[in-house]
């Protein structure tokens, strides 16, 4: 399957949070290490649009302080990081792309992390096992994990390895939060946490598909909070023409002791015999509502969860096979989520004006929804500045591909609105985006032929 798959919202920034030491990793090999090495505890790593990392000496990112590695703000293409450190034919393990040591806290923003398995290129290099690893040492306490806006695929084994049978005997290793937003993961397994503890996981507006293993796998971590939120799953936990051995549930939560879980929003489709939600133990509280589920004939599992709002029915994807779930104009899916959107991953939602395309910077500092919206073919941006600054405002399509330049000069702080022309192009969605000195916004709009 290509990697250009529809990644619509990618290219959102994560805008917030307190500004540390940046520096620019020009793409290459070796370069990503010899930045996490040199870094200070705080830094921020900005990698290139499109820029390959790659390492063909260490097998793994060892992160021991707190650390951002994102794309630049900029970036209409993604950063990929691509470990070749074992060559195929060897009887070593395959390499991981971090592992988490005592005193780390590790953000990642607007990357590509791709592993090489299930694909040619595993005829030349031994595939990437995990996203997050831990080393095998007792007493290790890991701030928070965070993953904004990234494409995570082929690779052998976890999102996070938290699970993994070389990790039973460790002893008060405790991650204190996981939180995942706007991500996408294909061919690779779960977000599974047992052996290695975890006080609270956040997942929202994401999308799993084709997974050989669980999507979200929690265990014996009680006492702690899970929210799923606007997430899409698709044939995950299936065998995978033998990948996997047996199916297993989308997601499974047995935390052993009391504990609470949110699970809402989501569609969930396409999974042989296990159920999309499978709680196994009594002493989890909390609320299973406002789903969608199809092809999954065991159901939900809910054991003392209350469950509400959902609905059996095809969500009407538009390519499944091509990992393009936007939903179609009467799926069952629009507008049936507790907030008024969509269920699912917001990036699918075609109706979408709110949410993660309405991030500013500022209040001062504002991009309007084009008017009107849907349009054809031509439609009217408004926008407010700040202060008196250079200003792109660009349009690209959901491929992160360059369409227009609208707007690329030295313009003045106030209200000002730019026209848009789309009498050339295609039926579909479209994001403009702009950036103005240090702030930047985007917005997605329908053109309606």
């Amino acid at each position: 399957m290509s990697n250009k798959i529809i990644v619509s919202l990618t290219m959102i920034i994560f805008l917030f949070g307190s500004i540390m030491a940046q520096t620019d990793v020009s793409p290459g090999d070796g370069t990503l290490k010899e930045a996490i090495t040199d870094a200070s505890p705080g830094d921020v790593l900005v990698l290139e649009s499109g820029g390959l990392y790659t390492e063909v000496v260490d097998t793994a990112y060892f992160i021991s302080k707190p650390l951002t590695i994102k794309a630049a703000d900029t970036a209409t293409e993604m950063p990929v990081v691509q470990m070749l450190s074992v060559d195929a034919g060897t009887t070593e393990d395959g390499p991981q792309f971090f592992i988490l040591e005592d005193g780390a806290s590790l953000t990642l923003q607007g990357l590509e992390f791709n592993g090489l398995a299930y694909t040619p290129d595993t005829a030349n290099y031994v595939p990437v096992e995990n996203l997050f690893s831990f080393p095998l040492v007792n007493n290790k306490q890991i701030g928070t994990v965070k993953l904004y806006d990234c494409y995570v695929h082929n690779m052998t084994n976890k999102i996070f390895a938290g699970y993994d049978s070389d990790f039973e005997t460790l002893e008060n290793v405790n991650i204190d939060s996981v939180i995942v937003e706007n991500s996408r993961f294909y061919m690779v397994e779960a977000i599974k946490f047992r052996y290695v503890g975890l006080n609270y996981l956040k997942v929202e507006n994401c999308t799993f598909w084709d997974m050989p293993d669980f999507g979200i796998y929690l265990r014996g971590i009680g006492g702690k909070e899970v929210v799923v939120n606007h997430c899409t799953f698709h044939n995950v936990g299936n065998a995978m023409g033998g990948i996997n051995g047996s199916t297993d549930p989308m997601t499974r939560f047995r935390m052993d002791t009391p504990s609470s879980i949110s699970v809402k929003n989501s569609i969930f489709t396409f999974q042989e015999d296990e159920p999309a939600v499978d709680v196994r133990d009594d002493g989890i509280t909390g609320v299973i509502s406002h789903c969608c589920l199809f092809e999954i004939p065991a159901g939900i599992n809910p054991a003392n969860t209350t469950v509400s709002d959902i609905i059996i029915a095809d969500p009407k994807y538009a390519n499944a096979a091509e990992g393009d779930f936007t939903l179609a104009g009467d799926s069952p899916c629009l507008a049936q989520a507790d907030d008024g959107n969509a269920m699912g991953d917001l990036r699918w939602d075609p109706n979408l004006t709110s949410i993660q395309d309405e991030i500013q910077i500022a209040e001062t500092f504002k991009l309007a929804q084009n008017f009107p919206n849907p349009f054809n073919p031509e439609t009217t941006i408004e926008f407010t500045l700040e202060n008196s600054a250079h200003t792109d405002l660009s349009i690209y399509n959901v491929l992160g591909q360059h369409i227009a330049t609208l707007v690329d000069s030295k313009m003045a702080s106030g209200v000002h609105e730019v026209s848009f022309n789309a009498g050339n192009l295609s039926s579909g969605i479209y994001l403009y985006k702009i950036v103005s000195g240090e702030q930047v916004a985007i917005k997605k709009m329908v053109l309606m032929k």
